[in-house]
């Protein structure tokens, strides 16, 4: 099977990670609450990797990468939030 290694994010990763941004950001500021935004993607990311290929990756394969994205992207929000005088942390 195909080893993990996180990737650096390519031009249309980026475009898509905007756009889902955009929207998640319209609903939270719109006064759906982080926590319930937080368990649509979840329950939408459980979706996501039951399409994976099953023949390409093993099921531990592609929970590691779920969760060293969960890891890296909470990483870099915290980053972002220490980085403001003012923020959510």
């Amino acid at each position: 099977m195909t080893n993990v290694v996180l990737k650096k994010a390519k031009v249309q990763h980026e475009v898509l990670y905007t756009e889902l941004m955009d929207l998640l950001k319209k609903h939270v500021q719109g006064g759906t609450p982080v926590e319930e935004v937080l368990a649509i993607v979840s329950n939408l990311a459980g979706k996501l990797v039951a399409m994976c290929d099953q023949r390409k990756y093993t099921s531990v394969e592609i929970m590691k990468i779920v969760s060293e994205n969960i890891q890296y992207g909470n990483k870099q929000m915290v980053d972002e939030l220490m980085s403001k005088t003012a923020g959510n942390a």
